[in-house]
């Protein structure tokens, strides 16, 4: 219940007669209108500048498209439901074997080109086809890891319409050789933002599911390699002790 607890934090206040479209804000989950016209930057993008450039734009384009091709659900996800008035139906609900929410006895919402701007409608159509005008509220989960220069690296199950900055906080904030600047986002070891780009993503105030973040996604936030006695001296003392105990056994023979 804690998570759900979360729904509200997510969502816009509900009159009784049923859902709302939430206020278009900057941290509004991505439309299929905004997705499309992303795609169509991107894809300009990818014939231009650098070479890195273009095959950041690429990326882009690809992650975009699968998005408005497949939605954002994935197996293993998370959503956070809330019916007014039907406590079975109001919980945390992962996401099943072919993008499939199962609402306990009630029916299976599909989610299959879902995307997470549209998840309220979508389970508040599949609903009311049960419930008389049902109160919907709907939240999204999103599990990357955020790793590198914070204080607690590990994988963490975040709102989708959390700032990305925020992110970085929830792993409990920068470490003492953390160097933000430098941070990137891996998929599967493979960067999808560059260190600008998410240096920018960070001054404007960009969400995870406004960068396309999706499950499995890393934020590695950039560190400086301590010069301690141990990481640089005693390495160099061990490879001329090796040296040394080579000498030794060669003059021996």
């Amino acid at each position: 219940m804690i998570l759900l607890s979360l729904v509200f934090s997510l969502s816009v206040s509900l009159p009784a007669g049923g859902q709302t479209t939430p206020p278009p804000t900057r941290n509004a989950q991505a439309s299929r209108a905004e997705l499309e016209s992303q795609l169509a930057q991107a894809k300009q993008e990818s014939q231009t500048g650098s070479d890195k450039d273009r095959d950041q734009a690429r990326m882009m384009a690809t992650t975009l498209n699968e998005r408005l091709t497949n939605g954002d659900f994935q197996v293993g996800d998370r959503v956070l439901i809330f019916v007014q008035g039907q406590q079975t139906l109001s919980d945390t609900f992962t996401v099943r074997e072919g993008q499939v929410v199962q609402l306990n006895t009630l029916t299976d919402v599909e989610l299959h080109g879902v995307l997470r701007s549209e998840l309220q409608g979508h389970v508040y159509a599949a609903v009311s086809k049960f419930l008389r005008d049902p109160v919907v509220r709907t939240g999204s989960l999103v599990r990357v890891a955020v790793l590198g220069g914070v204080a607690h690296p590990g994988f963490y199950a975040l709102p989708a319409d959390m700032l990305l900055s925020d992110a970085v906080m929830h792993a409990g904030g920068l470490g003492s050789s953390a160097e933000i600047q430098h941070t990137i986002v891996t998929r599967a070891g493979v960067p999808v933002l560059g260190s600008q780009q998410v240096t920018e993503a960070i001054k404007d105030g960009s969400t995870l599911d406004q960068l396309s973040l999706r499950a499995g996604d890393q934020i590695e936030v950039g560190a400086t390699k301590p010069n301690t006695f141990l990481t640089v001296v005693l390495p160099i003392i061990g490879g001329l002790a090796g040296v040394v105990g080579v000498i030794v056994l060669v003059t021996r023979h």
